[in-house]
C-alpha cells in the first residue's frame, strides 16, 4: 500500500477514534465504546504498518493482528446495533 494512502487513512481513523471517544463519553452508549476500540486497533495497526511494517509475531505481520481485531469489535458493534433496533422495534409494535 502506498505511504500516501496510509498516511490518510491513518489520519482519517483517528479522527474517527476522537469523534467515537467522545459520543462514548457524551451519550454513555455501549456500542459507541466498542467501536472507539475498533478505531483505536485501525490506529494501531495503520501506524505499525508505517513505522513497523517488518514487526512480526507467530508468522504474521503484527499488524495484521490489530486488524483483525477491529474487524472482530466491528461485528460485535454491528450486532449491539442490529439487536437495539430489534428491541426499539419490538417495544415500539407492543405500545
Amino acid at each position: 500500500m502506498d505511504n500516501f494512502l496510509l498516511k490518510f487513512l491513518l489520519v482519517n481513523f483517528a479522527v474517527h477514534l476522537a469523534t467515537f471517544l467522545w459520543l462514548a463519553a457524551t451519550r454513555r452508549k455501549d456500542y459507541y465504546v466498542v467501536l472507539s476500540f475498533t478505531f483505536l486497533f485501525l490506529v494501531l495497526s495503520f501506524s505499525l504498518h508505517l513505522w513497523y511494517p517488518e514487526a512480526e509475531f507467530s508468522g504474521h505481520k503484527l499488524y495484521w493482528y490489530f486488524r483483525m481485531s477491529a474487524l472482530a469489535t466491528t461485528a460485535a458493534a454491528l450486532l449491539m446495533i442490529i439487536c437495539r433496533k430489534q428491541r426499539k422495534t419490538a417495544q415500539q409494535s407492543s405500545d
